[in-house]
């Protein structure tokens, strides 16, 4: 993000963009070559995600599960005009066994609600009826997975750093969650990170799930009055 940390006085608020030794037009400057880099990120990023989802819409046998090492029928629905490459159910509840491509997954509360789209998904229901869900999402920039943060979430999160990590698998676990409001078990999740947009070489990575954190958060969000 901008400002980058190394510029940034200690106790700084990076909204102020405090920065050292560099001036308006400077800082200006980096700014815009921040925001370009990004820019070119997030469109390469989304090209690639499209491309990696046609990859699995041609595989006319299914496509494996991670989890059960079993291919899975694929399950899409035809485009909407809102969105070009979502998979889309009604109710999630009813969604039928297989393996969904940019599933979106929703959950509300009266008028307020959370959404999100999830690369991958697979649902399956086991011998005893039990709904079983695992997910895995694309990251085109986890190079820097491990690297220590001195800052935390805000409440009610103060207590897990800011990193790729927990940033990745909070976004996972809020994913899972709302499909265990749906009635659905959490395999789990995890993340395939592929490095120049190449896939020779992908690595996959298993990713914690969050529940109590999440709990936390909706607890908040559905119960704040602001």
């Amino acid at each position: 993000g901008w400002p980058k940390r190394e510029l940034v006085h200690e106790g700084a608020s990076r909204r102020s963009h405090d920065v050292i030794g560099v001036g308006k037009q400077e800082k200006a400057d980096l700014a815009w070559q921040w925001e370009m880099k990004n820019a070119i990120a997030c469109h390469r990023g989304t090209k690639f995600h499209l491309k990696m989802e046609l990859k699995d819409l041609a595989e006319g046998d299914g496509v494996l599960n991670p989890f059960t090492e079993k291919k899975q029928k694929i399950v899409a629905r035809p485009n909407t005009k809102w969105s070009d490459n979502a998979t889309i159910g009604d109710r999630l509840e009813d969604l039928e066994d297989g393996y969904y491509p940019e599933l979106i997954i929703f959950y509300y509360e009266g008028e307020i609600g959370v959404c999100g789209q999830v690369d991958r998904a697979w649902i399956w229901t086991d011998k005893d009826g039990v709904r079983w869900y695992y997910s895995d999402d694309w990251k085109t920039n986890y190079e820097k997975r491990n690297q220590a943060s001195r800052d935390t979430f805000k409440e009610p999160l103060t207590h897990l750093p800011t990193t790729k990590d927990n940033t990745y698998s909070l976004q996972a676990s809020i994913y899972g969650y709302m499909m265990e409001l749906a009635g659905y078990k959490v395999a789990g999740t995890q993340i395939t990170y592929i490095k120049d947009y190449k896939l020779e070489g992908c690595e996959q990575r298993e990713l914690p799930y969050l529940e109590a954190e999440v709990k936390l958060m909706f607890q908040k969000y559905f119960s704040d009055e602001d």
